[in-house]
């Protein structure tokens, strides 16, 4: 018989690897068992005479066998049983039970058989023993239970997963998605096409809800266009942020955390700056913690949600003006603004000059190097009360101051569509791009006493390639420490990377304009 160290080993088994085929597997041996054993008992009453064993088989024609086998029974045969019998019998391949050959074997026979100790299938020799008391009757037994047993714990654990499920409370739905969206301006527009996808945030509920919400409340019509005295309810809050737009179309790309700012019918040459002027005088902005305007473009050039940029003014309370740079990329590779305008309108660093000069600024300004903090562009300010009343008015003398004092021909430039050659800013003067440069110049002189705060764009960050990163930041460290000679090395590894990123073209015809001769840090 099996020990029990086997026994145990197969009750383990059973535990750890019966699944469902082995299940079907143990079902089949058990019935095949059954007719087996069926067979056997009727051949045992069916053949009651002696039959010689040879080499552990049994010779059918040497007629009946006793009913009852015992130990005894070989000794009892003819003389031709006398000869040499095998101890063990051959392992026969594992085949189906054939009711013709099921004769009935000798004890002996059985016994030899289960004196193996390595578990087999089972044969044609192993069938002949009854298997009503026998160990492998037990372990089939045991075999069934514990597969009654496995099956009936998976139907419990699959009957308390599906109750759980059952009972998990509905998830709320996502009432706000950002998705990436390009919208290509209708025919006849003047605004170019968007450079890169801008991200927008639309509202995209997973279900229907019993109490929808509210969309933004619509600001009025009448303040869209004319910036009315009555600014709607909604314009309460203590952040307030417009963002402008001049096209029904551009509407899409709004922000839905800003307020929609119609300024189609604004003509002026200053452009937000304007915008700025009539909002300080509008009830719109009265009581307002901070307050600012910013451009239709605001997600495709930051690739911020309105959310993360309200979100970073609350994280970072007490500063007087928050402000961001769109464009990273030109804090690596130029000394400071007021140089990069000259790859962008033609001649800017000279009437920029000039403009100075009229204005009674400092033109070292233009050439000294600036660092990466101060950066900033497409006037995205967000800022209290008391930046705008000292930014407003600054911004206002340095124009006027400017306009008296210049040439006439210098000043019939400076007010003229010379400055968008390439026609991407709407026929604009060069106006506008000096009045976004004089942030950094205001906050180093009669706004020295305010606190601004630069917020990250990471999406622009992360478009920064290894060169852009070391040259911004070896640029930074030598007007940190105010090393000429880091200076001067920051200005080599620059203009090799232009020349390496850019034609002999342009090269030839901005790489000298933009390298001032003489190192200077503001």
């Amino acid at each position: 018989t099996k020990t029990q160290d086997d026994e145990q080993d197969v009750k383990i088994f059973l535990h750890e690897r019966i699944k469902l085929r082995p299940i079907i597997f143990g079902v089949k041996l058990l019935a095949t068992t059954k007719s087996k054993a069926n067979a056997v008992k009727k051949t045992l009453v069916s053949h009651a005479t002696d039959q010689p064993v040879i080499n552990g088989a049994i010779d059918s024609s040497q007629g009946p066998q006793p009913s009852e086998p015992t130990s005894e029974t070989p000794a009892q045969a003819s003389p031709e049983s006398a000869k040499p019998t095998r101890t063990e019998p051959r392992r026969a391949k594992p085949r189906r039970a054939e009711p013709a050959r099921s004769a009935s074997a000798p004890s002996q026979t059985v016994s030899s058989i289960t004196e193996s100790t390595e578990p087999t299938e089972p044969t044609d020799s192993e069938t002949t023993q009854p298997l009503n008391d026998s160990p492998a009757r037990q372990e089939v037994q045991e075999q069934e239970q514990v597969q009654v047993q496995v099956q009936v714990q998976e139907q419990e654990q699959e009957q308390e997963q599906e109750q759980e499920q059952e009972q998990e409370p509905e998830q709320e739905p996502e009432t706000l998605e950002q998705v990436d969206k390009v919208v290509r301006p209708p025919a006849g527009s003047k605004v170019r096409p968007l450079k890169r996808a801008a991200p927008v945030a639309v509202k995209k509920p997973k279900r229907p809800l019993a109490t929808p919400k509210a969309d933004t409340p619509a600001v009025d019509a009448q303040f869209e266009n004319n910036l009315a005295k009555q600014p709607p309810r909604a314009l309460k809050s203590p952040i307030r942020i417009f963002q402008i737009y001049f096209e029904a179309w551009q509407r899409e790309l709004l922000d839905p955390a800003f307020y929609p700012l119609d300024n189609s019918r604004g003509s002026s040459e200053l452009m937000e700056f304007s915008v700025f002027e009539q909002l300080q005088k509008n009830p719109a902005t009265e009581g307002a913690t901070l307050w600012g305007a910013l451009s239709w473009r605001f997600g495709e050039k930051t690739g911020m949600l309105g959310n993360d940029w309200v979100k970073q003014i609350v994280d970072h309370p007490g500063y007087d003006v928050y402000f961001c740079n769109p464009h990273t990329h030109n804090e690596a590779i130029f000394h400071n603004m007021w140089l990069q305008g000259e790859t962008s309108h033609p001649n800017f660093v000279e009437i920029s000059k000039a403009f100075f000069q009229a204005a009674g600024l400092d033109d070292k300004e233009i050439t000294s190097i600036h660092p990466s903090s101060i950066y900033s562009a497409a006037n995205y300010f967000v800022a209290t009360p008391q930046f705008w009343a000292l930014f407003i008015p600054y911004v206002r003398k340095v124009l006027v101051a400017a306009d008296r004092k210049l040439p006439p021909r210098v000043r019939d430039v400076l007010h003229s569509k010379v400055a968008d050659d390439k026609g991407l800013h709407g026929g604009a003067t060069y106006i506008p791009f000096i009045v976004e440069r004089l942030f950094g110049l205001f906050m180093r002189t009669e706004g020295k006493n305010l606190k601004g705060y630069k917020i990250a764009l990471p999406e622009r960050e992360r478009e920064l390639n290894v060169h852009l990163k070391l040259l911004r930041e070896m640029k930074d460290v030598s007007h940190r420490t105010q090393s000429a000679w880091l200076a001067a090395c920051w200005v080599n590894y620059r203009n090799l990377y232009l020349s390496q990123t850019n034609t002999k073209a342009w090269c030839d015809q901005y790489l000298r304009a933009i390298t001032p001769t003489e190192v200077r840090f503001v």
